[in-house]
This record gives C-alpha cells, sequence and structure tokens, in this order.
C-alpha cells in the first residue's frame, strides 16, 4: 500500500507542478484514501487548493496535516496562516506566523507573511521590523520585501529610505514593473519629476497594459507643466479603458 499512496503523490507533484491542480488534487485525495494519517497527502492537497484559491478547504488540509504532524512543520503553519489571512482572520494568522517563526527562526517566509498582516492592521512600524527581519535572512531573494517596507517608508514621508529599497528591490528584480512604478511615485511624492518619468517608461515598457503606469505619468507631467505629453498619456489611458473616468474627468478640464 505504501508504493501506491507514493505513486499518487509523486503524481501528484507533476500535476501540481504543470499548474494542473484539479488533477494533482485527485491524486492527493487517492494517497488520503489509502492512508488516511499521511502528513504530505494532506499538506500538498491543501497548497494545491492555495493555488485555485478554494482558502476553506485549504485551511481544513492544512488544519489536519498540523494535527498529524503535532504542528511541527514550520513551512505548513506558514501556508495555514496565509489562508487566514486570505479569509481575514488576521489575528489567527498572526498566530500561525509566530508558531512558524519559533519552529523555524531562520525561515523568512513567515516573517514577510507576518509583516504584511501587520500593514494590513496599519500597524506600521512592526510590519517595517517583519520586513526587515524577511530582509536579513534572505537578502539577495527579498525583493518583494524590500518592494513592501519602501511602500511604507513612503506612506511615513521617508523618501529617501523608500527610494533606497526600490532601489534594493530592482536590483534583485530588474523586470519589476511594480517597482518601477512605486519608486516612481516616490519620486514625484518628492518632486524629482524626471526621475519620476523615467521610472513610468521603464513600467510602461515591462507592462504596456497596465493603464495606471500611463495615467500616473500623466500626473506627473502635469505637475512638471507638459500639458501636451499629460492629455497623450490621458488618451491613452481611456483608449486602453474607454470607461476610465479619472482620465476623462483630466482631459475634459485640460482641454477646456
Amino acid at each position: 500500500m505504501e508504493s501506491n499512496v507514493q505513486k499518487n503523490l509523486e503524481q501528484g507533484d507533476i500535476h501540481h507542478k504543470n499548474g494542473e491542480f484539479d488533477k494533482a488534487i485527485e491524486y492527493y485525495s487517492e494517497a488520503i484514501r489509502l492512508d488516511p494519517n499521511n502528513f504530505e497527502a494532506y499538506k500538498k492537497r491543501g497548497e494545491s487548493y492555495s493555488k485555485k484559491k478554494e482558502s476553506d478547504k485549504a485551511i481544513e488540509d492544512f488544519n489536519q496535516a498540523n494535527k498529524l504532524n503535532n504542528y511541527k512543520d514550520a513551512n505548513t503553519l506558514n501556508s495555514l496562516g496565509w489562508e487566514y489571512k486570505r479569509k481575514g482572520r488576521l489575528n489567527l494568522a498572526i498566530a500561525c506566523f509566530n508558531d512558524a517563526i519559533r519552529i523555524n527562526p531562520n525561515y523568512g517566509a513567515p516573517y514577510f507573511n507576518r509583516g504584511m498582516v501587520y500593514f494590513e492592521k496599519d500597524n506600521y512600524d512592526q510590519a517595517i521590523v517583519d520586513f526587515t527581519q524577511s530582509i536579513q535572512i534572505d537578502p539577495n531573494g527579498a525583493s518583494i520585501s524590500y518592494r513592501s517596507r519602501a511602500s511604507l517608508y513612503s506612506i511615513r514621508g521617508e523618501f529617501d529610505k523608500a527610494i533606497a529599497d526600490y532601489n534594493q528591490a530592482i536590483r534583485i528584480k530588474p523586470d519589476d514593473a511594480i517597482a518601477y512604478a512605486a519608486r516612481g511615485a516616490t519620486y514625484d511624492g518628492n518632486g524629482d519629476y524626471d526621475l519620476a518619468i523615467k521610472d513610468f517608461y521603464h513600467a510602461i515598457m515591462l507592462d504596456p497594459d497596465d493603464i495606471w503606469n500611463y495615467y500616473n505619468r500623466g500626473e506627473v507631467y502635469l505637475h512638471k507643466g507638459d500639458i501636451g505629453l499629460a492629455i497623450k498619456d490621458f488618451e491613452t489611458v481611456l483608449r486602453l479603458d474607454p470607461n476610465n473616468d479619472e482620465a476623462k474627468a483630466y482631459l475634459d478640464k485640460l482641454k477646456q
């Protein structure tokens, strides 16, 4: 029976890796039918449900996996915490991330995820502490932690710190359109309009379908006094999204 369980787990892994989550769930479910106390089967099926954004089923599987493993697996606790976050059950999410960190203090993901929960709860100081810890654990794989911490520095008006973090995020992941756009918005808020325009240009090159990069660059052109270029960007927004009321309002005002 054990060999059949393993075969089903391996087949499930193949389908999960290929993004075929329904098929993966079928194999993991068969492994569970054959061995109802199999920790890996519940954990892996929970991960497939998570990819399908079926949080209730993922939570059920992660809870069962944790019970079978006596709550000793930091990865599963972290995954459970993330599903609670998705459901808006923020205190339960924090408790899971706390447990994951207690089991493995050198595991960066629960620090980042807990930071995101604190961000959502407007506890910016604690969120920065957690993002910083995530960065310290894996400085070369923490582009999203740098970007998230930068957004908090920007909210607090600490623009130099925000820009330094966006620089690091872009260094690690040069094709991160969101980081370019966010740094551009920070430059705009700091009055560095030429640098802001340059960043929105990069963001548009990386993600030409994101209308807000054109819209935000249009606002920077307005701040700079380049009305003609601003109009062109707002017209591009309307071409991509004819129902965009914000761009319509700008164009109506600018063309009066």
